[in-house]
């Protein structure tokens, strides 16, 4: 990996950069949308979140990767601290209803959807793009990460519940079985329409067209039921990076797309658990240890990069210059970091 890259705050400079980003990402990816003012709101929310300016159930923290080197935004990620405001957070709940007719001698089980809100007021995690240019050698698990090390550092801005919405299956022409099955038959739009809308306003418009009684997966077409939790290829490798940090999925999806909902306890994300805060005690030209870490800045002025450390018998960090300099941290200055 690039010893060049680091990740931070977004500023009102990436404004372009991330509108770039948007564009890429294509329908389904509801959380950043191409949109001038949401994409403008979004990094406003995000700086005010970052300088305590914002109340603590509305804060987001968007975070960008950047090449120190050319200056290029090569990805984002974020963290929603508070889902549910200022509408539910709403979901369809896979559950299964039994029923048996003795003297026909049928027993027969139903796929069933229900409508919930189960998951207000958890944290989300969300916005995980990397540009396909620079997709490999582990930078998509850097930024993945990334947003783990930071709720480590400030578990109280969290919640204990972490969720994360998977981008479920869509075709390229624009069409999803999920979404053709029945939403359009309620609502009367396309997929990529309902998720502009649901990326632009929110999830609200959906309920209120939507059906509230429970629906039968039987009901909908064979290619629908089997996109149900079902996340998009272009999606799956964060997926099983979110797998490998300890999220599961509890039979939750996405009204749009079907794409699943995983979720895990803050304390038990692995990278939450593996985190260590020392301070650093001296610099060095060279840190000659394989092991490379995650490491991050402790403050809100946050910064991360992986690079490599020496540990003292007493605990405390000793870094490479080339890394100080990345994360602009010095002598005296708390890191937390775990292994990469």
């Amino acid at each position: 990996m690039d010893q060049n890259l680091f990740i931070r705050p977004v500023t009102e400079r990436d404004f372009e950069a991330v509108l770039g980003i948007a564009g890429d990402t294509g329908p389904g990816f509801n959380s950043l949308p191409d949109h001038d003012a949401v994409i403008k709101a979004k990094i406003i929310r995000s700086i005010q979140s970052f300088n305590h300016k914002i109340e603590p159930n509305r804060r987001l923290y968007l975070f960008v990767m950047e090449n120190k080197l050319t200056n290029e935004v090569m990805g984002t990620a974020a963290i929603e601290a508070s889902i549910g405001h200022p509408w539910p957070f709403y979901k369809f709940k896979l559950s299964h209803f039994t029923q048996v007719q003795p003297v026909l001698k049928r027993h027969q089980t139903h796929d069933l959807l229900h409508l919930v809100s189960d998951h207000d007021s958890a944290t989300e995690l969300g916005t995980l793009y990397l540009k396909p240019a620079h997709r490999g050698e582990g930078l998509g698990k850097f930024l993945s990460r990334t947003r783990c090390l930071f709720m480590a550092i400030f578990p109280g801005l969290f919640s204990e519940l972490v969720v994360a919405d998977m981008r479920g299956v869509s075709h390229p022409g624009g069409a999803c079985p999920f979404w053709d099955a029945f939403g359009s038959r309620f609502l009367g739009v396309s997929y990529e329409e309902a998720s502009y809308h649901k990326a632009t306003e929110g999830s609200q418009f959906l309920i209120d067209l939507l059906p509230r009684y429970p629906l039968y997966v039987d009901f909908f077409s064979d290619e629908a039921r089997q996109t149900i939790g079902v996340t998009h290829e272009l999606s799956l490798p964060a997926l099983h990076i979110l797998a490998k940090e300890g999220f599961v999925y509890r039979k939750y999806i996405d009204v749009l797309d079907g794409g699943p909902t995983i979720e895990a306890a803050l304390p038990e994300i692995k990278t939450v658990q593996n985190t260590m805060v020392a301070p650093v005690v001296s610099l060095k030209k060279e840190i000659k240890s394989e092991t490379k870490m995650l490491i991050g800045k402790t403050d809100m002025s946050f910064r991360a990069g992986v690079g490599s450390i020496e540990l003292t018998q007493n605990g405390e960090v000793i870094l490479s210059e080339k890394c100080a300099e990345l994360l602009q941290v010095d002598i005296g200055s708390q890191v937390a970091y775990c292994p990469f």
